[in-house]
This record gives structure tokens, C-alpha cells and sequence, in this order.
């Protein structure tokens, strides 16, 4: 079903430099029926070892994040 379904974009970064491309492919797909909507995400990482790095410099950070789409 996921494989089907289109992904959207062009998505956009917000943190650290609004309005260029992702540094990270992400795909996003929308999926619904006459009761739900399901939404799907698969973000990929170049470096998985540094997954925890990268969490704590997020989390010690001052902005506030926001979605655009």
C-alpha cells in the first residue's frame, strides 16, 4: 500500500537554513480512506552512529522548530 502511494514535496529545512534543501533525503506519504489519514515518513540518515550527537545538539537547542510544508 505505502509503495503505491506517492511521496510529497519538495520538502524544505527550517533548522539551520530556512528554505534550502533537506541535508537528509525524507520521504513523506499520504495515505487515506473515509475515516482516517495516515501519514508515513521514512528519514534516512547518512551517519547512524552520530544519532546521538545530533539529538543532544537539537535538544540543547535555543530555536523552536516549526513544520512548513
Amino acid at each position: 500500500m505505502w509503495a503505491g502511494a506517492p511521496t510529497i514535496g519538495p520538502l524544505t529545512q527550517v533548522v539551520p537554513r530556512t528554505g534550502e534543501p533537506p541535508t537528509e533525503a525524507t520521504d513523506v506519504r499520504i495515505l487515506y480512506d473515509d475515516w482516517h489519514l495516515y501519514i508515513g515518513v521514512r528519514c534516512h540518515d547518512r551517519e547512524p552512529e552520530d544519532r546521538g550527537r545530533s539529538r543532544r545538539a537539537m535538544r540543547s537547542s535555543t530555536t523552536t522548530t516549526a513544520w512548513r510544508w
